[in-house]
């Protein structure tokens, strides 16, 4: 149990740009808040902005808890209009 990331511990699949739009809004706040970390990233989460066109048709990001140090990866196909936030390594 971490009390930093258990919150975004689930999968999820993205299926709608406002998914996609919320989750990155609740990553930026944990990212602010100093919970999880940016590992690396296709373009700056500031790029990606509602109504705006995306800046890259893959758009893929890797984070970090500080705690507990699981990886998270966020990635959206925004041609296809999918996409997914997973755990990609366990602590």
């Amino acid at each position: 149990m971490c009390e930093h990331c258990d919150d975004i511990g689930m999968p999820v699949e993205i299926t709608a740009p406002e998914q996609y739009h919320c989750l990155k809004d609740e990553i930026v706040r944990l990212l602010a808040a100093g919970s999880i970390r940016l590992l690396k990233g296709t373009c700056s989460l500031k790029e990606i902005t509602r109504g705006a066109l995306w800046p890259a048709d893959i758009l893929e990001h890797d984070f970090q808890c500080v705690s507990c140090r699981r990886k998270f990866n966020l990635f959206a196909d925004t041609y296809h209009g999918n996409g997914r936030w997973k755990i990609v390594s366990e602590s």
